[in-house]
């Protein structure tokens, strides 16, 4: 449930291919795996478990080890997705005991392209060729191939060098900071983030397990998540809005996107106080920008004017029109209420026409994903 794309789409292609049966281990209110639920999935017929180390879109730490203890009991071999755990925790795959491990340089740091997929030796010896090419060969005649030993058996034709000098880089640069002492400083950011987030009016947590690595999922209760992440961008904070390649688990918990700040080696606490006090501001802004549209707005069908009024009204329709059309940069100017999206209409006859603008803008803060 808690799986990144990557891990749900090959496994189902392999199962549309040999007639395999995918089973889903679910999880609990908080975003972690259900153990008992997980374990009533195995059985004798479990070939392969995979599951992600670290939630992507929800930050939760999966009690891999325990899981794959309950596999390997039931005569399955384990995948443990390490994509988004290995720049977060120390990694040791002969103490968690997988029998795969795989993971992209660039979630450490490295070049994008290249990354690593460790399998325990036995494993790997039988285990065919899923490439033909140069280097993963000893021997070649017309009659037949021998096969390399591995790893070199999986590494067909030249590989990307500069890439693979850059992730050898990056694993350096994080060894010699000390893994430990990464995990430690994001789990203090982790519990300080979560108690301030908690103080924005109108944010709502996505996955709250207790064992989660550096990252936060959050909606707010007036903006589609895009809008939050472009207000964000214009005060200089970067975040991914969107569904992370994960929509089952977002799904899960009623939404189809979210904000995600992710936090690394490099953030502190003052990082997170101005990404709260942009929230604030957002959420504030939006907050009053529904005040107002409630208080000066309503659909032209709602209310009359007497006739001596009617060409101030549609004054300021026009006016209203051409704002809008300025800031959403809908092409020729509208000239008549009725013709924007919604059917709004000014309330009142008098007295607004210095607010177009203004209202215009938090009308924009509010409806632009209606306007496109």
């Amino acid at each position: 449930m808690l799986e990144h794309h990557a891990n749900i789409v090959p496994w189902q292609q392999l199962a549309a291919e040999k007639g395999a049966r995918l089973r889903v281990a679910p999880v609990d209110n908080s975003g972690q795996i259900i153990l008992e639920e997980y374990e009533k999935l195995l059985g004798p017929r479990t070939r392969i478990v995979s599951v992600s180390q670290v939630s992507n879109a929800l930050g939760t730490i999966t009690p891999v080890k325990e899981m794959i203890e309950m596999a390997h009991r039931h005569g399955a071999r384990v995948l443990v997705d390490g994509a988004q755990s290995v720049a977060h925790m120390a990694t040791d795959v002969q103490a968690l005991d997988c029998d795969f491990f795989v993971f992209s340089g660039h979630k450490i740091f490295a070049p994008t392209g290249v990354g690593v997929v460790f399998g325990k030796s036995d494993l790997l010896e039988e285990m065919p060729p899923w490439q033909g090419g140069g280097n993963m060969i000893i021997d070649v005649t017309f009659e037949k191939t021998i096969y390399n030993v591995p790893p070199a058996r999986f590494e067909a034709g030249t590989g990307t060098i500069a890439d693979a000098v850059g992730l050898g880089a990056a694993l350096d640069y994080l060894d010699e900071i000390g893994m430990e002492n990464i995990s430690r400083h994001e789990h203090e950011l982790v519990q300080y983030g979560t108690a301030q987030l908690l103080t924005v009016p109108g944010l709502r947590l996505i996955g709250t397990a207790n064992e989660r690595a550096g990252v936060f999922s959050l909606v707010l209760d007036t903006l589609p998540p895009e809008e939050v992440g472009k207000a964000l961008d214009q005060e200089g904070i970067a975040v991914r809005a969107g569904h992370h390649c994960a929509q089952p688990i977002l799904r899960r918990f009623g939404v189809e996107k979210t904000v995600r700040p992710s936090l690394a080696l490099y953030n502190t606490r003052e990082d997170i106080d101005t990404l709260v006090a942009a929230l604030q501001r957002i959420q504030a802004g939006a907050v009053h920008a529904e005040s107002k549209l409630g208080r000066s707005w309503e659909d032209s069908s709602s209310f009359d004017l007497p006739s001596e009024a009617m060409p101030r009204k549609r004054e300021c329709r026009h006016g209203l029109a051409n704002s809008l059309n300025t800031q959403l940069e809908l092409g020729p100017r509208v000239g008549d209420a009725k013709a924007l999206p919604f059917g709004i209409a000014l309330r009142h006859a008098t007295g607004r026409s210095a607010e177009h603008g203004q209202i215009a803008s938090d009308l924009c803060r509010i409806l632009q994903s209606g306007f496109k």
